[in-house]
């Protein structure tokens, strides 16, 4: 009988374990949907609650248990999330990380591709195919708060360095350094001391304003 419990203890184990690995991805950059406000070039602000869909790559409000995209709203100027703050530019939104003279953007973006198959050995292999959006599924759907079964995200987010209309893209210390060229050697060993990760927001904005220094 005890043998009996120890096996049966053991198989839930993996089965737990198992269901955990085949978690869905979720869509958002939140965790929930947050208090937050928009604010409009000509007219009042608005309380809600929001959240930033990384596929969709928009700001989206829960509008009485519907998802709502924001991006497209007429005069629509930032959009403050919890201690976020999103600007809109040409219908399209960036988290404003450092502003100033110098500003510096965060475009997060992710997109979706089937998930790898794995074949002999433990390898795995992906298709070439990247799916933005399943245009099947309906609008409400694709604003759920987990991803399609069978596909997995891919980070794909990009900085900018905005000075004087000027935009300048980065998504690791190569690029960096290639903006702040007279600082590449200090740059270059900040990141190494920090261990800079550039998919971290907060390491991202320390190694800019380190670099405007």
């Amino acid at each position: 009988m005890k043998v009996f419990s120890v096996t049966w203890l053991f198989f839930f184990c993996i089965l737990y374990v198992f269901s955990f690995g085949q978690e869905k991805p979720r869509p958002y950059l939140l965790d929930t949907f947050t208090d937050g406000v928009l604010y409009y070039s000509s007219a009042l602000p608005r309380k809600a609650k929001f959240n930033y869909h990384l596929v969709g790559q928009e700001i989206v409000m829960d509008f009485n248990n519907n998802k709502v995209p924001v991006n497209q709203f007429p005069d629509l100027d930032s959009v403050h999330i919890g201690n976020r703050n999103f600007i809109l530019l040409d219908s399209k939104s960036y988290e404003l990380l450092i502003r100033g003279p110098v500003q510096l953007l965060m475009d997060h973006k992710y997109t979706s591709q089937i998930e790898a198959n794995e074949g002999a050995y433990g390898t795995k292999s992906h298709s070439t195919s990247v799916v933005v959006a399943d245009q099947k599924i309906k609008t409400n759907d694709f604003y759920a708060t987990e991803w399609n079964e069978g596909y997995e995200l891919i980070n794909r987010t990009d900085y900018y360095i905005v000075e004087d209309g000027s935009w300048q893209k980065f998504t690791g210390a190569n690029q960096l350094v290639q903006i702040f060229k007279a600082k590449k050697k200090e740059i270059k060993e900040f990141v190494s001391e920090h261990k800079t990760d550039f998919h971290n927001r907060d390491d991202v904005k320390k190694i800019v304003l380190f670099a405007l220094e």
